[in-house]
């Protein structure tokens, strides 16, 4: 169905030209985020990317955000806690957002969710080489319909110890990542 598609660059959100009404997720927070909050957030607070392709530039196949964060240290397996010393919280990156348009939510030859969360770990890696970040955490947002948690796992995302519906995936596994996807 959607073979033919050439998508462009993931870029910052436009709200002048990107057609955020048609974006539909199947999860109403995210879209509710993407259709009223997103141009409403200050740059200083959190980036909104977007995905499209170059035959239908302005309509959305999906997008992420990401801001600054800290992590629980209580959060972490207790082995890495004593390595990194007891200041209660290390900074991370937050991937708060990450969702595609169900219209593209079942394209294999996509890879919409693939291509999002390989470009936001590429984005927190960069920026990780000039202001510290322990990883990217994410809160799982499961409904009715949708229950992420699988597809991070297999990125290597870890259940947060104490805070229920949170991952974290290290900034060494990241860079491993991308190492081995030649993307570093």
């Amino acid at each position: 169905m959607h073979k033919s598609l050439t998508l462009n660059p993931i870029a910052k959100l436009d709200t002048a030209f990107h057609n955020r009404a048609d974006f539909s997720s199947g999860v109403k927070q995210l879209d509710d985020f993407l259709k009223t909050k997103a141009r409403k957030e200050s740059p200083e607070l959190s980036l909104t990317f977007v995905l499209t392709s170059k035959e239908e530039p302005d309509r959305i196949m999906g997008y992420y955000s990401l801001s600054s964060a800290r992590l629980l240290s209580d959060d972490l397996p207790k082995g890495l806690m004593k390595r990194i010393g007891h200041y209660g919280a290390v900074p991370a990156t937050l991937l708060g957002r990450l969702a595609v348009d169900e219209r593209f939510q079942r394209s294999k030859n996509l890879r919409v969710g693939e291509t999002l969360l390989i470009d936001a770990m590429l984005k927190a890696y960069r920026a990780s080489r000039s202001v510290a970040s322990f990883g990217l955490i994410i809160d799982v947002l499961v409904s009715d319909k949708v229950d992420p948690t699988s597809f991070y796992a297999r990125y290597g995302f870890l259940k947060c110890e104490s805070t229920a519906n949170k991952m974290y995936l290290p900034m060494k596994t990241i860079e491993q990542i991308l190492m081995e996807a030649d993307l570093v």
